[in-house]
Order: C-alpha cells, then sequence, then structure tokens
C-alpha cells in the first residue's frame, strides 16, 4: 500500500482510540438509562486502548523503518487487539442501540483492515 495511506491509518487509529474511551462511556450511560437493569455500570478496558496505541505506533515505526513482514506482524497486533477490544460491548443492552452497532462496525472494519494489511505483508 501506499506510504500515505498506511500514515492515515494509523492517524485514524490513534485518534480514534483517544477518544474512543469518552465515547464508549458516554454511549453506555445513554444506552443504560434506558435498560431496565437495576444499578447498570459499563467501563470499557483501559489497558486494550493504551496497547493499540502502543502497537500502532510500533506498527508506523516499523513500517517506514523495517521490512514489510516485521511491519506485518505489528500490523496483525493491532488488528488482533482492537477486535478484542470489542469483548467489551458483547452485552445486549449496549448491542440493542443503533449508536453501539455502528461503533461496533466501524471497530470491526478497522480492526480486520489492520489484519488484512498484516497477512497481505507477512505473506509477500
Amino acid at each position: 500500500m501506499n506510504s500515505v495511506y498506511i500514515f492515515l491509518l494509523n492517524v485514524l487509529t490513534l485518534i480514534s482510540c483517544h477518544f474512543a474511551f469518552r465515547l464508549q462511556i458516554k454511549m453506555s450511560i445513554a444506552a443504560l438509562k434506558q435498560s431496565k437493569l437495576k444499578n447498570p455500570v459499563f467501563t470499557p478496558n483501559l489497558i486494550y486502548r493504551n496497547l493499540i496505541i502502543l502497537f500502532t505506533l510500533v506498527y508506523l515505526c516499523s513500517y517506514l523503518l523495517l521490512p514489510n513482514s516485521v511491519a506485518g506482524f505489528n500490523a496483525l497486533a493491532v488488528g488482533l487487539l482492537m477486535i478484542a477490544q470489542l469483548k467489551d460491548l458483547h452485552h445486549y443492552e449496549l448491542l440493542k442501540k443503533y449508536y453501539f452497532q455502528l461503533y461496533y462496525l466501524a471497530q470491526t472494519t478497522l480492526g480486520l483492515l489492520y489484519l488484512y494489511i498484516g497477512i497481505q505483508s507477512v505473506i509477500s
């Protein structure tokens, strides 16, 4: 892929990870207000966000400085972390809201894109 596209993808990922924590909290508060559960609380996992930011920066540096196969493994790490982060959202009360479904779809797409880039780089 073109270096400009990779750079823009990484910037998009870093921005989305930075704001995702607050966004998940605000969306979950709105979704759980309408819930029938007693005192529902949702707290997203901050460790996944920090790991995604770290490995995205490592991937960006390795893409610019190291061979493609090394960068591909880092892209696989970012993609797998993004998909693993989605397990926090696997609650019926959250996923029945359309905005969580859209957020889930966007995060899944971004994670699959990193997996595709990683597999393509490792194979070639």
